[in-house]
């Protein structure tokens, strides 16, 4: 596993790193860090090539170039020399070097070579185990979203999944509900910086997923309520503080941990209903029909639902030049409610009543107001699943493992 030079100088001992050249190539990836002081080894091509091992791709190098601090006029050729064998970048600490000369500038920036100063009381151990950390948790991370995806397109007996669950994290307690956080594209970038402070919550266990964010929160005893409140809010509080655009679902809590599949399923849907309505936050357990709604995997049959419900009252519209269909949207949108809908659309409340008693008629259901809500009330959740643009995205998880269309 790798990160980029951005990625490194995000981390803590780059604080007050500065980028003097190169930030062309701040995409070039990190597979090791290494220190390169050694008299003979910056500029001696005969004992610094492949062959001897020396280098490798994606070496990372920090140095004060003690070796040429008596002869700058070798600086251009060390960073050719490391740029040669495909290292990421050079970190120069100003010790002997305070500035680079114009001509390593140039070149480090015609060929996209990072070049990067740091002030001399970083300690270089705080460095490398900065860059090799963040290394280890991308391999770590790879490791957790591959038993994830096992776990859920598996068709895995229940002790199976529980022996999944505990290679993911064996410090699972054994009861868990668990949270999907969906996260901003644009805002994808912060995703590992938060996934790392919601794990600095001991009963909690995330995971980068493929750019979102799948956290495991488990406990020994039993969840009670207050609990589960105290932790959603601080997970609320702690995404706010790095997005302000995302959505999360939240599983119902289960005794077991063989339930890992399930709860990771509920969570999937419950976002996948925040996005819906658009709201930010929904718990599998509250959204009502919308649980039965997206488990139907054949979208034509919840298609031909909704069209055998509204084609009578497209076609009235289309005729009459009506209102019907939107009198009815606005009706579902505001619960039933006739002065909001009638504020909605800017109309007297008596004429909502008179749409939605032609609504009725058109539906032959004058005289079953329990049939015509129900109706009404699932076409509307329709609605609002065929106008999603994520019909039948389900996050990268296999479409048969989530149950959503």
């Amino acid at each position: 596993m790798y990160i980029t030079v951005a990625d490194a100088l995000k981390l803590p001992s780059f604080q007050n790193a500065q980028v003097v050249a190169g930030s062309g190539g701040l995409d070039r990836k990190i597979y090791r860090i290494s220190v390169a002081e050694c008299p003979e080894f910056p500029i001696d091509i005969e004992t610094a090539g492949k062959d001897n091992q020396l280098f490798s791709n994606g070496d990372f190098f920090i140095s004060s170039m003690f070796a040429i601090k008596d002869t700058p006029d070798l600086l251009l050729d060390t960073v050719k020399l490391y740029y040669q064998f495909n290292s990421s970048g050079l970190i120069v600490v100003r010790r002997y070097f305070e500035l680079l000369p114009q001509e390593v500038v140039d070149y480090a920036n015609e060929v996209n070579y990072p070049l990067i100063m740091l002030q001399r009381t970083t300690a270089y151990a705080d460095v490398i185990s900065d860059v090799m950390k963040a290394i280890l948790s991308q391999q770590s991370n790879y490791t957790a979203v591959s038993l994830i995806d096992q776990i859920l397109n598996g068709h895995h007996s229940e002790e199976k999944i529980e022996k999944l669950a505990y290679t993911l994290n064996h410090n699972f307690a054994p009861n868990i509900l668990v949270y999907y956080i969906q996260c901003s594209n644009q805002l994808a970038n912060k995703t590992n910086q938060l996934v790392s402070n919601i794990n600095s919550e001991n009963s909690l266990f995330a995971v980068n997923y493929y750019n979102n964010i799948i956290v495991f929160h488990t406990s020994e005893n039993e969840f009670n309520t207050k609990h589960i409140h105290y932790i959603r809010e601080k997970i609320i509080q702690t995404v706010t503080k790095y997005m302000t655009d995302y959505h999360i679902g939240i599983s119902e809590a289960y005794k077991g941990l063989r339930y890992i599949k399930t709860c990771m399923q509920e969570a999937l849907i419950a976002c996948r209903v925040c996005r819906i309505i658009n709201s930010t936050v929904e718990s599998y357990e509250k959204i009502g029909t919308y649980r039965l709604l997206l488990e139907i995997n054949n979208l034509s049959v919840l298609k031909g639902f909704y069209e055998q419900f509204v084609l009578p009252i497209k076609e009235y519209d289309h005729g009459k030049k009506g209102e019907l269909f939107n009198t009815m949207i606005s009706f579902a949108q505001n619960d039933g409610d006739i002065k909001k809908t009638a504020q909605e659309l800017f109309q007297h409340e008596n004429t909502i009543r008179y749409r939605l008693t032609k609504i009725k008629q058109l539906l032959n259901s004058q005289d079953d107001n329990l049939r015509f809500y129900e109706s009404l009330a699932v076409v509307y959740k329709i609605y609002r699943i065929l106008s999603s643009t994520e019909e039948v995205e389900c996050d990268g998880v296999n479409r048969e493992s989530c149950s959503i269309s």
